[in-house]
């Protein structure tokens, strides 16, 4: 898809694919698939950052430096206001057509 994507619709994929870092069980998302797609913001991770976040994604308190570094990096990401590339991202994340969807009901 590709699209102007409005102000809102760009706080919202950036919210969401947020949410599904810190919640992926929450959102029904896997934390390796917002890791790897943050290659499409230019965030390349190492199989072994994104193994060790995921080990530890429900138990904080043991987090690694690295692990820390990796939130960091992913807060850095979403805070990206290019729509396509936060689209693609997205998309990655939940499917192209769920990602559609989402854009619809944020417009």
């Amino acid at each position: 898809m590709t699209t102007n994507f409005s102000e809102k619709q760009i706080q919202e994929m950036q919210d969401q694919l947020w949410w599904d870092f810190i919640n992926p069980d929450g959102a029904s998302v896997k934390v390796e698939d917002v890791m790897t797609g943050a290659k499409f913001v230019g965030v390349i991770f190492t199989e072994e950052q994104i193994n060790s976040v995921a080990a530890h994604q429900m138990a904080p308190d043991k987090w690694t430096k690295s692990d820390e570094a990796v939130k960091d990096m992913i807060a850095d990401a979403t805070d990206s206001t290019n729509g396509e590339k936060l689209y693609q991202w997205l998309a990655w994340v939940v499917g192209d057509q769920t990602a559609d969807d989402m854009l619809e009901d944020w417009k």
